[in-house]
């Protein structure tokens, strides 16, 4: 196995026996949930990138995420998983820019998120 492929079934079992069962079909949703982990930490790199180390870390997240998010479309709709992944995109990148980088709470900015899926 490669490192990548290792790394992911680690973190997928930690997710799985630290909440989320084991069965199938919710390994697959793990990776759902870990791609839009993952989308939120690039789409944070988009807005605070600014040299070249920085940029390819954003770059290398998006790559896994993406990674990750094909593993779970072989077995789930792929549909359901675009519209998950987005919504936890979406809804991660406004709370994580309120909490951590101290974006003033807007009643438009929410509106405008929860619009956009």
């Amino acid at each position: 196995m490669r490192i990548k492929e290792v790394a992911l079934k680690y973190l997928v079992d930690f997710i799985m026996i630290n909440g989320l069962g084991g069965d199938f079909m919710k390994r697959n949703w793990a990776y759902v949930i870990i791609a839009g982990i993952i989308e939120v930490m690039w789409a944070m790199g988009l807005k605070y990138s600014n040299n070249l180390i920085t940029w390819a870390g954003t770059f290398f997240l998006i790559y896994v995420s993406f990674v990750v998010l094909m593993k779970a479309t072989k077995k789930l709709p792929v549909a359901t998983v675009y519209a998950v992944f987005t919504g936890i995109g979406t809804a991660g990148t406004v709370l994580v820019e309120m909490v951590v980088f101290g974006e003033p709470f807007k009643k438009l900015m929410l509106r405008n998120a929860l619009q956009r899926n």
